[in-house]
């Protein structure tokens, strides 16, 4: 148990090779729990200013939530002459007009543009349930919601060579196919309503498909020239699994799998280090475990399915694909960065 216990920890970001944060634009979705929350928190005590998204709690209760994460000396500052440093916005990942609200919002506070797009918020339901927008819930939330969210601000993180961190899960390896490569994305991530065994609805599935669609947008970003990873946080007591143990076997079945789990503080280190890393040292298009590029963590569908994963979304969604007109060589990575800062027509 106690080996068990010391393997579950993971890995402490390391403190080599991290960039300097100060002045940084960061936006944390979901940061009011969880990872988000010690993301958010940890990146203020790094000097950057950080807007976090809420949905469940007010503005307020969300603001105190992660003045209490930071280190004293930080949440004086916070409280004092650098309110503005922390900057609370609401955010509901199926709601498209609360997407674009929120988009907005940056791009007019913050002009010069957007340094660091973690999409750490998302859910897994313990039931069938559909949004407005005609998706399973999990999906709409998990997936297509970050997506919506990252086009939209895609510009402003590319004018000033920002990237984009996407939450996965070690899960999305369980998407596989029968099926021709072009049409993976149809029978994993295309959920309807279906008497096809591949596309029943099952919580875990539908999870499981969410973070394919993750780890393939981040894929895709990188090919189009933006840097981008999907991050592994690992097994992390959070929030995410409420609505699938509201139950009565819930208050049995956590408190006995808790050990294994890593505290918020453990998860969130890979996070912060795919956040923090020097430039020279970030591989875009990577899949981070315990604070390390992992190649083999990755599975080998989301190459095949990446860009149909976006094309997906973007039919659901609305929101088109955002394409740069250039790519040159990204250093340090070896793949390709987007040298205009101009989207094509």
């Amino acid at each position: 148990t106690a080996i068990q216990r010391f393997l579950a920890r993971g890995t402490p970001c390391p403190t080599e090779g991290a960039r300097d944060m100060k002045g940084k634009v960061c936006l944390v979705t979901g940061a009011t729990s969880g990872i988000g929350l010690v993301v958010a928190a940890k990146l203020l005590d790094k000097g950057a200013t950080v807007i976090a998204t809420h949905n469940t709690m007010s503005a307020e209760d969300a603001r105190e939530a992660i003045l209490k994460a930071v280190l004293p000396d930080v949440r004086d500052r916070l409280e004092g002459d650098n309110m503005n440093q922390l900057v609370i916005w609401p955010l509901r990942l199926e709601d498209r007009g609360s997407i674009t609200r929120l988009a907005n919002s940056v791009k007019k506070q913050y002009p010069s543009g957007l340094d660091v797009l973690v999409n750490n918020a998302g859910n897994m339901m313990g039931e069938d349930y559909e949004t407005s927008n005609g998706l399973e819930k999990t999906i709409d939330i998990s997936f297509v919601g970050p997506y919506a969210l990252t086009e939209t601000l895609l510009t402003h993180v590319h004018k000033v060579d920002g990237r984009v961190v996407f939450l996965t899960s070690h899960q999305h390896r369980i998407v596989t196919t029968r099926a021709e490569p072009h049409k993976i994305i149809q029978r994993t991530i295309g959920y309807k309503h279906s008497g096809d065994d591949d596309m029943r609805w099952h919580r875990s599935r539908q999870f499981s498909q969410a973070k394919f669609g993750n780890t393939c947008h981040a894929y895709a970003l990188h090919n189009r020239g933006v840097k981008a990873c999907a991050v592994s946080p690992g097994r992390t007591n959070t929030l995410l699994r409420r609505h699938v143990f509201p139950h009565l076997a819930g208050r049995y079945y956590l408190p006995a799998v808790l050990w294994q789990l890593r505290t918020p503080e453990e998860g969130a280190q890979s996070v912060l280090h795919a956040c923090v890393v020097n430039d020279d040292d970030f591989v875009s298009g990577g899949y981070y475990f315990n604070c390390k590029a992992r190649p083999h963590g990755m599975s080998p569908f989301v190459a095949m399915a990446a860009d149909a994963a976006c094309e997906w979304a973007a039919r659901e969604s609305k929101v088109p694909v955002t394409r740069f007109s250039k790519r040159v060589p990204t250093k340090g990575s070896g793949g390709p960065k987007a040298a205009s800062l101009k989207p094509k027509e």
